[in-house]
């Protein structure tokens, strides 16, 4: 989900059909103060649109596969559909109609007039993950659990970690521990495979 204490604000990349690059590595690994090896995960990229159903026909007409139906956020005023990319995926989320729009997601996402890629968030040890980032001046907010009703009835359950005054923007995850759950990557239509690489550059692409 978006930080609570950012606006909306747009990534600026491109996916082609099939691959998604440019992101960085997989793992990132980084000594913190007390000589601890953080390790995180790129676990998903969050496209947001005003609207679903245009943004899961704009997610088939990019990929060549239809997005699935994910679920409703409880409480926040949002619903989603997801597109895996083999060691990631894509959420493409949107406001729920269903619920209120107000002092939400859902209310900074109904205003946009067209879809765009806000955030990205990366999985691992939440606690490790806060005290790292306040060692490096980086306030926090949460661990904050979260919901999501699937189209089934199963209420899935998982904890966020949001950065606080970051001055690296929406270029900055947050952060994710799926509890219990099955990461989205591996249940999902797999819509083409994320390649991890840092400063890779492919002349075809414009």
């Amino acid at each position: 989900m978006l930080s609570p204490a950012g606006g909306v604000g747009y990534i600026s990349h491109e996916f082609n059909r099939g691959e998604v690059e440019n992101y960085g590595e997989v793992m990132v690994r980084r000594q913190n103060n007390g000589g601890h090896i953080l390790t995180t995960r790129i676990d998903h990229f969050m496209y947001a649109v005003a609207s679903l159903d245009e943004g899961m026909e704009w997610a088939a007409d990019t990929f060549g596969v239809p997005a699935a139906y994910g679920g409703e956020h409880v409480d926040l005023g949002t619903r989603n559909a997801l597109l895996s990319l083999g060691s990631t995926y894509l959420e493409i989320i949107a406001p729920d109609p269903a619920q209120s729009q107000e002092g939400n997601a859902g209310a900074q996402f109904a205003n946009l007039t067209s879809g765009g890629m806000v955030t990205w968030a990366a999985e691992g040890d939440l606690n490790a993950i806060a005290q790292t980032l306040e060692s490096a001046g980086v306030s926090t907010q949460g661990p904050n659990r979260t919901q999501r009703k699937t189209e089934s009835g199963e209420l899935l359950v998982w904890d966020l970690l949001f950065p606080i005054g970051s001055p690296h923007g929406g270029r900055m995850p947050f952060f994710i521990d799926w509890l219990e759950c099955a990461n989205p990557k591996d249940t999902n239509p797999v819509g083409g495979e994320f390649i991890r690489g840092v400063g890779h550059h492919d002349a075809r692409r414009r």
